[in-house]
């Protein structure tokens, strides 16, 4: 009996800690009622201390306000997400212990005080699926009030590339469209209470810098009233640190016109900007106001001309001289433009950007090594290709390989690091090409965008003499020596003292009769016939 009663003791200590640790939960982003959400509302990681593999939860709470009942008799929610990059693993709910198959579910914090009937959560394709509903015993959930209803576990199955970001959103209030709501909660009648739902969004960011960003298509001609950067693009991989250029900001089809407007954005860690000057137009000298923050990268400038100006052909207005920081790329950004005529109405028109950088790209080819000197005809012979990125940028890019004239196979390098070098393994298979000639071998590297040294992505180096099958001594004919070869070797293999690989004709590692007929089915070939 004593047992029994510090049995029981014990049961209802461990309940009233439970409670306690309940009443303790709050909301970390509580939102008025009535409202379904998720917390946190934005999960942020980044490449360079979350992985592949990591795991985390999200958990939804509730906060109700009265109702005509009075009273809530059960909660349910369907979240979606993306499974590109995020896979549902557990999921259970807050009051309870992890939910695995063969076990009790549990309950909410939000019903602790109420006898429920326990639900497995459900997993779909792309979503998973929490409930919880009064078992008809004792009490329903009096509102008003909040809880924590279920958390839900997901692992993380994707990464972003380098420089991007992938975002999902957790979604909840998709599912909160009557008449087939899969997102709500009851009242005591079992009819739908009015909720506000709110999803949460998962970023996963690459930590590592984007490679730069590639020059925009060169602008069309303008049509209509323009302002734009002139010249439209400026590539120059001389142009080392420490170096200027300028642009014009310059207008076109413009007419009566008073006020010009623009912003110009630009990166500081490649530019910055050294002078600013204005042109006269019609020989009127604008007035200036600007704003030149080189930290943030921006030029703001709003000139106002005293008489109204015409532009009908390219007009420069404004000269800016930039100072070369570091090798990059970097667009010249001209956003936020108003141009205002006389009336200070504003004249519609078109602003287009501007693109700088100073870099290197160059691709290389710096070695082609025949695995062998010659080879049967129909024997396939592996080539070593070696390409090198001489450039300041990754580089992706096509190495084909060539016989003479003639492409063996065609294969890509991707994303190839700056002063970094690979080898390829190219495979010919010589099964049509004519025996008796020596083959010169050639390789040639694309062309990647902006590069100016050609010179060294095409390369010729050594020659391959293909022979007639069987040839095995090489003398250009099929005789009685070639037999000879064939029957010393005849039996051997692989460490076997006789052995000689190149009597080994069909390639399956023995001389055998295999060998001997191949030979003899060719006898009497010759080069020169």
């Amino acid at each position: 009996m004593k047992k029994s009663k510090l049995i029981i003791t014990f049961l209802i200590s461990c309940l009233f800690i439970t409670a306690l640790n309940l009443s303790l939960s709050t909301p970390s982003e509580p939102h008025p009622a009535n409202a379904m959400w998720i917390e946190p509302s934005t999960i942020q990681f980044y490449t360079n201390t979350t992985s592949v593999g990591y795991r985390f939860n999200v958990t939804v709470w509730i906060n109700l306000t009265s109702n005509p009942t009075g009273v809530c008799g059960g909660w349910q929610f369907k979240m979606y997400y993306d499974p590109t990059y995020l896979n549902a693993t557990r999921a259970g709910y807050t009051g309870g212990t992890p939910y695995a198959p063969g076990t009790t579910p549990g309950k909410s914090e939000f019903f602790n005080n109420v006898s429920t009937l326990p639900l497995s959560p459900y997993f779909g394709p792309d979503y998973v699926q929490v409930g919880e509903s009064w078992m008809g015993i004792g009490d329903m959930r009096h509102v008003p009030g909040y809880g924590s209803l279920a958390w839900v576990e997901f692992e993380i199955i994707a990464e972003p590339s380098p420089g991007e970001e992938i975002t999902v959103t957790l979604d909840i209030s998709s599912g909160h469209h009557p008449p087939t709501s899969d997102t709500y909660a009851l009242d005591g009648d079992g009819n739908e209470i009015s909720l506000t739902v709110y999803d949460a969004t998962y970023k996963f960011t690459s930590s590592e810098a984007p490679p730069p960003p590639p020059p925009p298509p060169p602008p069309p001609p303008p049509a209509g009233a323009t302002i734009y950067v002139d010249p439209p693009e400026i590539i120059d991989p001389t142009m080392q640190p420490s170096s200027t250029f300028e642009i014009n900001i310059t207008i076109l089809n413009v007419t009566d016109l008073k006020i010009c407007e623009f912003n110009m954005s630009y990166n500081p860690n490649i530019i910055g900007w050294m002078d600013i000057g204005t042109y006269k137009v019609e020989n009127i000298t604008p007035t200036v106001m600007m704003i030149l923050n080189d930290e943030a990268g921006y030029i703001w400038m709003k000139l106002t001309y005293p008489t109204s100006i015409n532009a009908l052909t390219p007009t420069p207005i404004v000269k800016i001289t930039f100072h070369v920081e570091a090798y990059g790329a970097t667009p010249l950004d001209l956003h936020n433009t108003q141009l205002l005529n006389s009336e200070e109405q504003p004249i519609e028109h078109t602003a287009q950007d501007g693109f700088f950088a100073t870099l290197i790209r160059d691709i290389a080819i710096t070695n082609i090594t025949p695995h062998e000197s010659w080879v049967y005809q129909g024997w396939t012979l592996n080539i070593s290709v070696t390409v090198k990125n001489k450039g300041d940028v990754n580089e992706t890019f096509s190495v084909a390989l060539y016989y003479d004239n003639t492409l063996i196979e065609n294969l890509t390098v991707t994303d190839l690091p700056p002063n970094n070098e690979t080898t390829l393994i190219f495979e010919w298979n010589t099964q049509n090409v004519t025996p008796c000639c020596n083959y010169s071998i050639s390789a040639e590297a694309s062309k990647v965008p902006y590069e100016t040294n050609l010179s060294d992505n095409q390369l010729i180096d050594g020659k391959v003499k293909v022979r007639i099958l069987g040839d095995i001594n090489g003398d250009d004919k099929v005789d009685i020596k070639d037999v000879y070869e064939i029957a010393s070797a005849y039996g051997s293999y692989p460490t076997h003292p006789r052995w000689n690989r190149y009597a080994d004709l069909d390639r399956n590692l023995r001389v055998d009769v295999k060998d001997v007929f191949i030979v003899a089915k060719n006898f009497g070939q010759t080069c020169s016939a």
